[in-house]
């Protein structure tokens, strides 16, 4: 039996009753039932070594993509500044657009509040059930409260905030249009 390992896995790779064989754990994995990830017969050792070597690859190309997202966090210097606007889509059967300003830095994390938007007349989904909007800088909505929120790297953007479970907002312009429907 040959054992390898990468990372957080384990590999081995045996012959039994003339089977080429390779089992793959995830040593991590806190219950022993989710431990085994991989079990697989080849016809060939070259086809055993070809995907023990992809799997190898990929998995450390797993290992590099979390340490360099690991640094980028570590090296994140906040970009927001008092005065940006954020905006964020979401929706199932219709899109809303929900505009914020930032009203306070702290470190690492933003003050927020919910400003108004505002329908852009004569744009092309003008009509009964959609609309483009920008955001009313400094409009407010009444009662809206502050919100601290943490500001992290985007892939997307320069940064996002996280508002709620799945709903992020992401930095805009006063000019920026937005698609918002509306059908219920």
């Amino acid at each position: 039996m040959k054992i390898e390992r990468i990372g957080k896995y384990r590999i081995e790779s045996f012959e039994q009753n003339g089977k080429i064989l390779v089992k793959i754990f995830n040593e991590n994995a806190r219950k022993e039932w989710k431990q085994q990830i991989a079990y697989y017969s080849f016809n060939t050792e070259e086809q055993r070594e070809k995907y023990i070597e992809t799997f190898k690859t990929n998995a450390q190309r797993r290992i590099n993509e979390k340490e360099e997202r690991k640094q980028i966090r570590k090296n994140f210097k906040n970009p927001a500044k008092v005065g940006d606007i954020l905006y964020s889509s979401w929706g199932y059967d219709q899109t809303n657009i929900d505009f914020y300003q930032v009203v306070d830095v702290k470190g690492k994390s933003v003050v927020i509040r919910e400003i108004a938007a505002k329908s852009v007349e004569g744009s092309l989904y003008s009509h009964g059930m959609a609309d483009m909007v920008v955001p009313k800088k400094g409009v407010f909505v009444e009662k809206s409260p502050e919100m601290l929120r943490r500001v992290a790297p985007s892939s997307y953007d320069s940064y996002s905030v996280s508002i709620k479970d799945f709903i992020d907002a992401s930095p805009t312009s006063e000019t920026e249009q937005h698609y918002r429907s509306w059908y219920a």
